[in-house]
């Protein structure tokens, strides 16, 4: 009788064991239409940015990537964003700044550009895109069937000085 005791805990052990290997957190971009934002901010703009995301209610909806914590590259693929973002362009200082923003990457995008962000950039999980569209996203596109953000309208990547490198920017 006792044994059996044992056992029927062993085998509870053994199932919370194989349901905490599966990843049950949120993967970021996963859902399908799910629209991530990406920022590259600098030492001096991320507590800026943090302090606005969450005063915008936005908070619950960060992931910080730290460069002092380990390779954004890996952390990037761990958070499930497998898209070329140029990490090599990037500098060894800066933090990767994901949102799962749904809806509303302007908003976010803006945010974060006014907050000091160096580089601002949307990606769209591809399985929402409408049987018309093209099939592959490239970086920097946002928008999709439901989206509120079009093509091209936000995510301008801007120098260290704040001015913009491409026309089109909205701030």
């Amino acid at each position: 009788m006792a044994g059996q005791g044992w056992q029927s805990r062993r085998r509870s052990r053994s199932r919370h064991d194989a349901a905490r290997s599966t990843p049950t957190g949120w993967t970021i971009g996963a859902a399908p239409g799910a629209e991530t934002v990406i920022a590259v901010l600098g030492p001096a703009a991320l507590p800026v940015a943090l302090a606005r995301l969450h005063g915008a209610g936005f908070g619950h909806l960060v992931r910080v990537l730290d460069p002092a914590r380990g390779d954004i590259g890996v952390s990037l693929r761990r958070a499930g964003i497998t898209a070329d973002i140029g990490l090599d362009t990037f500098d060894p200082d800066a933090s990767v700044v994901l949102v799962q923003a749904t809806g509303r990457s302007a908003v976010v995008g803006d945010l974060l550009l006014t907050a000091g962000a160096r580089e601002v950039r949307v990606l769209v999980n591809p399985e929402r895109r409408d049987a018309g569209e093209a099939a592959d996203l490239a970086v920097g596109e946002v928008g999709g069937a439901d989206s509120d953000v079009a093509a091209g309208d936000l995510m301008i990547p801007t120098d260290l000085d704040g001015s913009d490198t491409g026309a089109g920017a909205s701030r």
